[in-house]
């Protein structure tokens, strides 16, 4: 859902680019029910932003930076992405993927429009164990979630193995992308997310500045 706002004469929405999805209808769709049903967790209601789903990290960019070139006098455009790697300490974001990726920074943009995922979609996940415990049931093994709690200094690979190992006995079996990502975002607790993630918060802030 769109928000748009009165700025004098002119309508404005807010534009929110999420990696994820792939390609097909149904995964897109999930996608984008997930960080939407999120993010109407702190953002007031009827303020909600457009949310589109990007697919994978370079489409996703290449989508907002599309969006960008175009978008109307006083709109915001924002993209989401998963950082893969640390993100050094004071690393401007747009230094870190112009290193990184190669990625050129969009004429007009700044700083507040692109955010990071550090590491990985799933550190969320494991910012917020409580949710992740309701969610997996019996079985669920909570003490094989890496302890750290900055969840931006675990390893992606040690996110994914501690989400797999955590899962393996419950019913619902081990941790599957593509079954479970977008229901479990949808469940966050962006308090808790927030709360262990640095550029969770930087995000969260942001958006509830524009919308």
């Amino acid at each position: 859902m769109a928000e748009w706002r009165d700025r004098g004469e002119s309508l404005v929405t807010v534009y929110v680019y999420v990696e994820g999805g792939g390609t097909q209808r149904s995964t897109l769709s999930a996608c984008r029910e997930g960080f939407a049903t999120f993010l109407a967790r702190f953002v007031p209601p009827g303020r909600l932003p457009k949310v589109i789903p990007g697919g994978a990290r370079n489409a996703a960019f290449d989508k907002f930076t599309t969006r960008v070139s175009r978008k109307e006098a006083g709109d915001e455009v924002l993209l989401l992405v998963d950082s893969e790697d640390p993100v050094p300490a004071g690393t401007r974001v747009w230094a870190y993927v112009i290193a990184r990726d190669h990625w050129a920074q969009p004429p007009g943009t700044t700083d507040d429009d692109l955010h990071f995922m550090v590491q990985c979609t799933e550190a969320w996940f494991l910012a917020d164990a409580t949710t992740l415990a309701a969610y997996y049931g019996a079985g669920f093994g909570r003490a094989a979630l890496p302890a750290n709690p900055n969840v931006e200094q675990v390893a992606k690979a040690d996110v994914l193995d501690g989400l797999q190992r955590a899962t393996a006995g419950t019913k619902r079996g081990k941790y599957l992308k593509t079954r479970d990502g977008f229901d479990l975002l949808a469940r966050l607790d962006p308090a808790a997310v927030r709360g262990r993630s640095p550029y969770a918060d930087r995000f969260c802030t942001t958006l509830l500045r524009v919308v």
